[in-house]
């Protein structure tokens, strides 16, 4: 516990809930303000929030800067932050007699004169005098005002203002992300719970099935892989995954069908083998890139193939040509410029409509 954190939380300007989750964190922060690793369940116990509410009060606190990941989570231990306070807004200093603003009632101290007393249903009495107190008899003597029973000037009866209605605020559209038959209130590339899930996959599980409802592999989705399953079964993986989970059991001299590349997959999901996983979905990508790369060669080279006397539609034509772009484009983005320019003065294609500033040889002379 660091008392002068919390005296650090209480100085700065932060709403309600901040407040709440910064002064939890300051109880397990070092007199600077460092090794603060606590985890979701006990900022949550202690501040009555739910674990959700606590991750995302907390990411908003990583994203103003106040609060900085020191050391990374792992497998078995969540990160450890640290509190920069020089981001966050100081408070005014606190001044006992400081000018009140027109139009606001005092409520102040206790020991506060009563200016309008009759707004507040209580005589203004004697300090210490009070009807209800021992040794004072009903009514009172000794030249005191007499006064409701039970009302005394360190207590005085209030009537509180009516609360002004809040601006009403449009809350913004939620924008969903699409994958396979999973769709996602929240980008799968943005998720990582993966802290939560070590720590209470219970709790992991029901924050997901908020995030992207229907998903049967939210463990996936907490990892942030969750676009690897299309659904809707269980076994319904990529393709792409499938494929690059075959070459690395045919690299490891193992049965590689595409039953024993989705039991592969399973394996890794129930052991929590993230880092292996991770592997086989970048490779997945790969695969897919490479895939995508061979479609745009092939129809190319098709087109290539056609005698020059043939006649072709304009429609043909304007296809033609977007798939010669298309390709030059990607050889362009390889870093092949010469074979990106040769295609674009084979096609009379200006080398601007490919990416690159020049124009073709033919397109000059003309």
């Amino acid at each position: 516990m660091s008392i002068r954190q919390m005296l650090k939380v209480w100085e700065h300007e932060f709403s309600h809930p901040h407040q709440a989750i910064l002064l939890a964190l300051a109880d397990h922060a070092h007199e600077d303000g460092t090794g603060i690793r606590p985890s979701i369940g006990r900022i949550a116990w202690k501040t009555g929030y739910s674990a959700r509410s606590v991750q995302n009060i907390m990411s908003q606190l990583r994203e103003l800067g106040i609060l900085v990941v020191a050391v990374p989570a792992t497998h078995n231990t969540p990160n450890e932050y640290y509190f920069d306070w020089s981001v966050a807004t100081l408070k005014p200093s606190f001044d006992e007699f400081m000018t009140q603003k027109k139009g606001r009632k005092r409520r102040g101290a206790v020991s506060a004169p009563l200016s309008k007393a009759q707004d507040r249903g209580a005589v203004p009495v004697q300090e210490g005098c009070n009807s209800d107190e021992i040794g004072v008899q009903f009514p009172c003597n000794r030249g005191a005002v007499a006064v409701q029973q039970g009302c005394s000037l360190a207590h005085p009866i209030r009537h509180e203002p009516s609360r002004e209605p809040s601006e009403e605020t449009k809350e913004p559209e939620e924008k969903s992300f699409q994958f396979g038959v999973v769709t996602y209130r929240q980008s799968p590339d943005q998720i990582d719970f993966a802290d939560l899930w070590a720590s209470n996959p219970g709790m992991a599980k029901m924050q997901l099935r908020a995030i992207a409802p229907g998903h049967k592999r939210p463990e996936m989705a907490a990892h942030g892989f969750g676009r690897w399953w299309v659904g809707p079964g269980l076994n319904d993986f990529d393709e792409f995954l499938i494929k690059a989970c075959q070459n690395r059991k045919k690299k490891l001299e193992q049965p590689s069908g595409t039953g024993d590349a989705k039991t592969f997959i399973n394996n890794m999901l129930k052991s929590g083998d993230w880092a292996n996983f991770s592997l086989r979905c970048d490779e997945a990508a790969e695969l897919r890139d490479r895939a995508s790369a061979a479609t745009a060669v092939k129809e190319f080279a098709a087109i290539s193939s056609l005698p020059s006397s043939t006649e072709i539609p304009n429609q043909d034509q304007i296809q033609r040509r977007e798939v010669v772009i298309g390709l030059a484009k990607y050889k362009a983005s390889q870093g092949d410029l010469s074979g990106a320019k040769a295609i674009a003065d084979l096609h009379n294609i200006s080398y601007a409509d490919i990416g690159l500033e020049d124009v073709p040889i033919q397109l000059m002379s003309a």
